[in-house]
């Protein structure tokens, strides 16, 4: 008989996410990241299970899911300030140049 899958997600959730959680925040080195990108990957495996099937190892497809989540949420909030900082200089080169042909 197939296994439930929310009772394997439930089951996994009670008896694992501390685990999981703990090795997720040595990975990031923070709590909410980390709290975060778990519920996603919980929201992931509810999505996916049903039809894709229950992997072997519920325990280490959620930390990858968690982990990949986290790496993309890095690497996004890296780009945006990246952006933010070029805009910066774009609007302060605008000003001087304003400032440079007696705009303002």
């Amino acid at each position: 008989m197939t296994p439930n899958v929310h009772q394997v997600i439930e089951d996994t959730f009670r008896r694992e996410s501390g685990r999981v959680i703990a090795t997720l925040i040595g990975l990031v080195k923070d709590f909410d990241l980390a709290e975060d990108v778990l519920q996603d990957a919980y929201g992931i495996a509810l999505e996916r299970w049903p039809t894709k099937g229950i992997p072997r190892n519920p325990v280490a497809w959620l930390t990858t899911t968690a982990r990949r989540r986290a790496i993309d949420r890095l690497r996004r909030d890296q780009t945006l300030t990246q952006k933010k900082l070029i805009l910066q200089s774009l609007i302060e080169l605008d000003r001087q140049m304003d400032r440079w042909l007696g705009l303002n």
